[in-house]
């Protein structure tokens, strides 16, 4: 049999378009075209005023689709016709700024959480303030409506995810997006070794583990807001599993980056009995499977700890 032939790149695509509170409907959708008129007129189509307010997300991914990446449209995708990322940021932002209600800011932000994984959302939420809304709310502790405390756990949970994945398209730096008050709020977080909510423990080690990782200049401020004690003392947690390749990571993290001497104190503190012992039950020794993740976290302790030893084995014998 002859090979398959290769998929011809097509200019004009055959797509489905849906649009809220209507079902689908099939398209053609030029490539050639600009996306900007493609939209106009598949809005007139809908009978939709101001298409520049509209934009095209993929069904299933939920990103939006750009001039630089229409070209991953394929023939038979389900495209919806959405809020464009500019008129999504600034309503959002006006609903968690000024709430109705506690309900409407919770879900403002849950929305929030979803859409910055797409980075075109993420640039516009950054230009309408939303990272410095969500290090002010969290420093000065006014996720909250009013005195409605049920909801500072779930605002915090999303506010955390979406700084983090806002932040995972390198749009800003961390040390631009970052300052000392806000690492003591997330640093305070993880120290706390009980009612701690997973979500928000999780979310803040992510953070403490990518400021480290990217920020010279944070190190000290984290290192001097955390203890290996605290972080390990999670590890004791029946839960733990959900976060413990993230603890292991964020004491990596400090134990690299770390000056010999302050590396050197950090070694001295892990190679405690009792620390050694907490590493050995709720680690090695689970009946959840290690995976190859945590497995490569132990083997950098492991030649961490032989680095430093270097010295002391490579010196001569009296």
């Amino acid at each position: 049999y002859p090979p398959p032939s290769p998929q011809i790149k097509r200019d004009v695509l055959k797509i489905a378009i849906s649009f809220p509170d209507s079902p689908p409907r099939l398209y053609e959708i030029n490539q050639k075209t600009s996306l900007k008129n493609n939209i106009s007129e598949f809005c007139k189509a809908w009978s939709i005023p101001d298409p520049h307010d509209y934009a095209l997300q993929v069904s299933d991914s939920q990103l939006y689709i750009t001039e630089e990446n229409r070209h991953e449209v394929r023939d038979g995708s389900l495209l919806n016709l959405t809020t464009a990322p500019w008129k999504a940021a600034e309503s959002l932002m006006r609903q968690i700024r000024k709430p109705e209600t506690a309900e409407g800011k919770v879900a403002a932000l849950m929305k929030i959480s979803k859409l910055s994984a797409d980075p075109t959302f993420s640039e516009e939420f950054i230009r309408h303030k939303g990272v410095e809304w969500i290090v002010s709310s969290v420093e000065k502790g006014t996720l909250q409506v009013g005195r409605l405390r049920w909801c500072w756990g779930e605002s915090l949970a999303y506010a955390l995810t979406a700084f983090l994945e806002v932040m995972d398209h390198a749009i800003i730096s961390w040390e631009q997006a970052l300052n000392k008050e806000f690492i003591k709020k997330i640093a305070n977080y993880v120290n706390k070794t009980s009612e701690t909510d997973a979500t928000i423990l999780q979310r803040s080690l992510g953070i403490l583990e990518c400021a480290v990782v990217n920020s010279h200049a944070l190190y000290q401020e984290i290192s001097d807001a955390i203890t290996i004690g605290n972080l390990l003392t999670h590890l004791q947690n029946l839960n733990c599993g959900l976060y413990a390749i993230s603890l292991f990571f964020v004491m990596m993290c400090l134990f690299m980056k770390s000056p010999s001497d302050t590396g050197k104190k950090i070694s001295d503190s892990m190679a405690q009995k009792q620390i050694r012992t907490v590493i050995l039950n709720h680690v090695i020794r689970t009946q959840r499977a290690i995976g190859s993740k945590m497995a490569h976290q132990l083997y950098v302790l492991q030649v961490l700890t032989f680095n430093l030893l270097e010295e002391r084995m490579m010196c001569k014998l009296d």
